[in-house]
């Protein structure tokens, strides 16, 4: 008789965890929702919301699609690890006109950034000193990443890193243009974040399409393609 009192008990347990659990994670996704059809909203965008599911290990999570400018965008969200190591992220996928199969990263100065210079890791820099300070710069191709990098586009950078403060990183590979940053858009303060984020992305659209980066592919593009090719 007690053993089958402890088994009832064990299982009412493990029910409330379960109940507590989804109630958890109806929460987040009803503010994660919210945010999602705020930004959308403002950036003239599609949103797909998605309701949890009671008992889903693997759940769905609500998207952001349409169009910046001529430019297909995805907003989008992920789980990676388990348990105490599972980690959300927040990310942005933007189609970019890309011929030359040109390459960079940007990534926000930060203590390990800082301990990697010292042992020899190094960055481009733009001759902007208070600009060059709160960046690490990364490209196949120098010249064309600073002349990308233009006082506009500049000044939209440090809007989203230095005053809105994501830990993010932005990387242009093939013709995609990646955002990631670690948790997830449930919060007006990170909603503002990524409408700044999506702006930049699509000012370094444009300029991919219509820079002087654009016109100098038109004699050698295939041979520079080509050797591109092999960098990869």
């Amino acid at each position: 008789m007690e053993g089958l009192i402890g088994l009832v008990f064990m299982a009412g347990f493990i029910g409330l965890i379960f109940v507590i659990a989804f109630a958890i994670s109806k929460n987040t996704f009803k503010r994660l929702n919210e945010q999602v059809q705020k930004l959308a909203d403002e950036m003239g965008l599609e949103a797909y919301l998605v309701e949890p599911k009671a008992f889903s290990f693997r759940p769905d999570y609500p998207t952001i699609r349409g169009k910046l400018g001529e430019s297909d965008v995805t907003v989008y969200f992920y789980k990676t690890g388990s348990g105490k190591h599972q980690q959300f992220w927040t990310a942005a996928d933007l189609t970019v006109y890309n011929p030359g199969r040109k390459t960079f990263k940007i990534l926000k100065e930060n203590f390990l950034t800082k301990i990697g210079k010292v042992f020899g890791g190094q960055d481009i820099q733009v001759g902007d000193p208070e600009f060059d300070k709160e960046f690490i710069l990364k490209s196949n191709d120098e010249g064309f990443f600073t002349s990308l990098l233009s006082d506009p586009i500049r000044d939209q950078m440090m809007r989203v890193w230095v005053e809105r403060k994501p830990a993010g990183n932005l990387e242009l590979q093939g013709n995609r243009l990646k955002y990631v940053e670690n948790g997830f858009m449930n919060s007006m303060i990170q909603t503002a974040r990524m409408k700044q984020v999506l702006i930049l992305m699509s000012a370094l659209s444009v300029a991919l399409s219509n820079g002087d980066y654009s016109t100098q592919q038109s004699d050698s593009a295939s041979g520079q393609a080509q050797d591109n090719e092999n960098y990869f």
